[in-house]
C-alpha cells in the first residue's frame, strides 16, 4: 500500500471511528438524562429547562465556536481540547445534586460540544468529494454507535444506578480524541464562498413555522420517553432496546428514502412522515403497554429518517444549490435549535400538569398542527 492509499485509509478510518464514538456519547446521555434528573427528584419543569440547554447553546454558540476554530493555529488540538472539556464537564453531577450545578455542567458540556460535528462533517464531506467516497456510508457509523450505546447504557444503569451513565459518557468522550489525529483537520479546512441569502417570502415563513413546530417533538420524546417506559413497568435496559430499534429503522429509511423521492415529491414524503409521527405519539400517549411502546418507537424511521432526507431534498429543489446552505441553517438553528428549546420547556410543564400521557398528547397535537403549513407550502415538483 503506497503512502497516498495509507493516508486515505487512515483518514477514512479516523472519520468512521470518530463518528461511532462521538454518537456513542450522545447515545449514553440523551436517552437517559431525563430519567437521571427524575431520579434526583427534579420537577418536570426543571428537567425541561435542563434539557433545553443543549439546543439553546446550539442555536446561540455554534457560529462563534466554528469562527474561533477557523482562527485556531492547531485545529486538531482545538477539537481535542473541546472534546476533553465537554466530556469531563458532566463528572461533577456524579457528586452534586443541585439544579444549579446541573445547569452549569450542561451549559459547559454544550458550549464545548456544539461545534464539533459541523467541523467533522466539513472534513468528511471534503474527503468524500476528493476521494469519491459516499459521505453517508461514513456517517452511518454514528447511528450505529448511538444504537449500541443506548442499549449498553440501559444495561449499565439497571446494574449500577442512574448515575452510571456519566462514567460511560466521559470515557467514550475521551476516546473520541484519539481518531481526531488521523483526520488531518488542517487539510480539510476551507474558506467557503458566502452563500446566497434567502428571501423570507411567504413560502419560507410557512416552512420555518412547520419546522419549528414539528421538530419540537424531538424534545418531547427525548426528554420523557424513558420516563414513560419506566412508568409502564419497563427497565432502562428495555428502554435502550427501544431506542436501538428506532435508530435501526431510521438507518433503513435513510437508505431507502432516495428511491421514494424519485416517485414522490419531497413535500409529499415530509407530509407522510409527519402523519406517521401523529400516529406514533398518539399511541405513546394512550398506551401503558410496553409492546405498543416498542412498536410505536420503531416509527422513528419515518418521523426522523425519511423526514430528514426529504427536507434536505426540498431545500435543494426549491431554493437551489446556492441557497441550500442557508435553508439548512434554518433547519438546524430554528428547527432543531429553537424548536427543541420550546419543546423542552413545554414538555416539562405538560409533565407537571398531566404526566407522561399529557406530554405525548401535546406532542401528537403539535405534529398534527404542523401538517397544515405543509399543505400550503410550495410544491417541489
Amino acid at each position: 500500500m503506497n503512502k497516498k492509499a495509507e493516508s486515505r485509509f487512515g483518514i477514512r478510518a479516523g472519520l468512521i471511528t470518530f463518528y461511532f464514538l462521538h454518537f456513542s456519547t450522545l447515545g449514553a446521555i440523551f436517552p437517559y438524562a431525563g430519567y437521571f434528573f427524575k431520579s434526583r427528584e427534579f420537577s418536570g419543569t426543571e428537567i425541561g429547562i435542563l434539557l433545553a440547554v443543549f439546543p439553546v447553546m446550539k442555536f446561540l454558540a455554534t457560529s462563534l465556536w466554528t469562527e474561533i476554530y477557523s482562527r485556531a493555529h492547531s485545529k486538531t488540538l482545538f477539537v481535542r481540547a473541546a472534546a476533553v472539556m465537554s466530556s469531563v464537564s458532566m463528572l461533577p453531577l456524579f457528586f452534586m445534586n443541585s439544579f444549579t450545578a446541573a445547569l452549569v455542567c450542561l451549559t459547559l458540556f454544550s458550549l464545548f460540544r456544539v461545534g464539533i460535528i459541523p467541523v467533522m462533517d466539513n472534513a468528511a464531506m471534503g474527503f468524500a468529494e476528493e476521494h469519491g467516497t459516499a459521505y453517508g456510508r461514513m456517517r452511518l457509523y454514528g447511528s450505529l454507535g448511538f444504537t449500541v450505546s443506548a442499549v449498553v447504557s440501559g444495561i449499565v444503569i439497571d446494574m449500577f444506578g442512574a448515575s452510571a451513565f456519566i462514567i460511560q459518557f466521559t470515557g467514550m468522550g475521551l476516546l473520541c480524541t484519539i481518531p481526531v489525529g488521523l483526520i488531518r483537520l488542517e487539510h480539510w479546512t476551507r474558506l467557503h464562498r458566502r452563500a446566497e441569502s434567502i428571501l423570507f417570502d411567504r413560502n419560507t415563513v410557512v416552512m420555518t413555522v412547520m419546522l419549528i413546530v414539528y421538530l419540537s417533538s424531538n424534545a418531547f420524546h427525548g426528554n420523557f420517553f424513558n420516563i414513560k417506559v419506566s412508568e409502564a413497568g419497563g427497565s432502562q435496559t428495555l428502554a435502550g432496546y427501544m431506542w436501538a430499534a428506532g435508530v435501526l429503522c431510521e438507518i433503513l429509511l435513510l437508505y431507502f428514502t432516495d428511491s421514494l423521492l424519485k416517485r414522490f415529491s419531497a413535500r409529499q414524503v415530509m407530509f407522510f412522515s409527519v402523519f406517521m409521527a401523529v400516529i406514533r405519539y398518539t399511541l405513546t400517549a394512550l398506551t401503558g403497554s410496553l409492546a405498543v411502546l416498542f412498536l410505536a418507537n420503531m416509527l422513528h424511521g419515518f418521523t426522523y429518517g425519511s423526514f430528514h432526507v426529504a427536507a434536505l431534498t426540498y431545500f435543494r429543489r426549491v431554493f437551489g444549490a446556492d441557497r441550500q446552505l442557508k435553508a439548512q441553517s434554518i433547519y438546524s438553528g430554528l428547527g432543531f435549535g429553537l424548536g427543541s428549546v420550546g419543546g423542552s420547556f413545554i414538555s416539562g410543564i405538560a409533565y407537571d400538569l398531566s404526566g407522561s400521557t399529557g406530554v405525548f398528547a401535546v406532542t401528537a397535537a403539535l405534529c398534527a398542527f404542523s401538517m397544515l403549513p405543509l399543505l400550503i407550502m410550495k410544491t417541489d415538483r
